[in-house]
């Protein structure tokens, strides 16, 4: 694994966030600007409470100490990003 101590220290300071229903199937993971309106979206339009959402503090490396026990008990993971599919990319690996 790369970067431990980034790991480490990410993992320790538990900067990622859920909202919604963190019991839901389905997960939407996101991050900067692009949660900020995907999180404004899914609160106007109350579906909010249908998915668990998943605001990544930052894209490389993941907090695993958060994210992996999260994505545990989805069965389905959307991964929404502005322009290329960096998250989903890492998510994969």
């Amino acid at each position: 694994r790369r970067f431990p101590r980034v790991h480490e220290v990410l993992a320790r300071m538990n900067l990622d966030e859920i909202f919604g229903n963190t019991s839901a199937d389905t997960a939407l993971i996101s991050s900067g600007a692009i949660f900020e309106t995907l999180k404004q979206v899914l609160e106007e339009s109350e579906l909010l409470s249908q998915f668990g959402l998943y605001k990544a503090a930052t894209s490389y490396p993941f907090n695993e100490a958060q994210l992996l026990p999260f994505l545990r008990t989805k069965k389905h993971v959307i991964v929404v990003e502005e322009k290329r599919g960096f998250l989903e990319g890492e998510l994969r690996a």
